[in-house]
């Protein structure tokens, strides 16, 4: 209606049926992009709501969480040299610095505040977030300053608990209140003293570094349970992560053909020469593999969510440029106004 164009770059269920999407839109002869929310009708996608945060500069929502009252938290990066403002507070960076923020927002739509996490140093980067059902507030997982930091706000906003991590992903709720976080890492990465909680990637025949899925089980005080590695000798880079009622985990995320795709079990094929294909990964609640499939076209695929079904399916957003394959064949998505056709791909958990 304004002659914005935009991306969709998180996705989430909400009460009433319906689904809120985040991302970025830029209005038209503008280098802005200013970051939105908007709550859909899942039957026919009516608007119901949206709410634009005006931005000079480039930010974005990359993370949704929708509690079961509605209230909607927008997970949220400010792109350097720019300015922002969410609910009466200004977030502004400098050259070479990101900020990292949260918009809590009504059932509606209303702003009912914003939370800012800076970065002091360098940049930081919205890994994740998660609703707290019972007290309103919200557990984040961020990169700050190129370490991880997982951070829990009550209902307000405020501070709760800060951790340091030595990393920062993805993250879904498991069993007696603990975290599945999922993430990238590049190297040895070390959740603990003991041997098995450290975790290695490969360097490829160049000496180049790979980068590889890790999984994680922690406390909210940062304390790892578990910790694996998945990966082959191509990169592969973990995007959304969620556990199911039985506690199985399914990660999703991208794999370039640099190398084999290995998240575990058999390596994957992959369906293009320089693309990214995605990824999809299940494990048992102790972090052994299940089964994992690729899914991609000739150029290059990027995920956008993840949902698990009560009638026992696993169903992948994803964005692509063209045809993508699986094992049931190749198919052609319409394309959209921005010439990346969205298509839905779904599991059996």
């Amino acid at each position: 209606e304004t002659g914005d164009r935009g991306s969709v770059l998180a996705i989430a269920l909400a009460p009433n049926n319906t689904v809120c999407v985040g991302g970025d839109l830029e209005a038209a002869n503008s280098p802005h992009q200013s970051p939105y929310v908007a709550c859909l009708a899942a039957s026919n996608g009516e608007d119901i709501w949206i709410r634009k945060f005006p931005a000079s500069g480039r930010a974005a929502i990359r993370n949704l969480a929708v509690s079961e009252s509605g209230r909607v938290f927008a997970h949220g990066v400010v792109l350097p040299s720019s300015s922002l403002s969410v609910a009466g507070q200004q977030i502004s960076t400098e050259v070479g610095t990101t900020a990292v923020f949260v918009a809590a927002l009504a059932p509606g739509g209303g702003q009912l505040g914003a939370t800012i996490i800076p970065a002091t140093t360098r940049s930081a980067i919205a890994e994740g977030i998660l609703s707290i059902e019972g007290d309103g507030g919200f557990v984040t997982s961020s990169t700050v300053d190129l370490g991880g930091v997982l951070s829990q706000f009550d209902e307000n906003g405020a501070e709760v608990s800060s951790v340091a991590l030595p990393a920062a992903g993805a993250i879904a709720w498991t069993e007696n209140d603990k975290l599945i976080m999922a993430g990238t890492h590049t190297g040895e990465l070390s959740w603990g003293d003991e041997e098995e909680l450290v975790l290695s990637a490969p360097t490829a025949a160049n000496s180049s570094p790979k980068s590889n899925v890790y999984v994680v089980k922690l406390s909210l005080d940062g304390e790892a349970q578990w910790a694996e590695s998945y990966g082959g000798t191509a990169s592969e880079l973990a995007a959304q992560v969620a556990v199911s009622s039985h506690g199985d985990i399914y990660v999703v995320g991208v794999a370039d053909n640099s190398g084999s795709i290995n998240l575990g079990g058999d390596v994957l094929p992959s369906f293009g020469q320089f693309s990214m294909d995605v990824f999809v990964a299940s494990y048992s609640p102790q972090g052994e593999h299940r089964w994992s499939r690729t899914v991609g076209g000739e150029s290059q695929d990027f995920t956008i969510g993840l949902h698990l079904a009560d009638n026992g399916t696993a169903s992948l957003l994803a964005i692509g440029t063209d045809p993508f394959t699986t094992e049931l064949g190749t198919a052609q998505p319409p394309l959209n106004s921005l010439n990346q056709p969205p298509y839905q791909v779904v599991f059996r958990q």
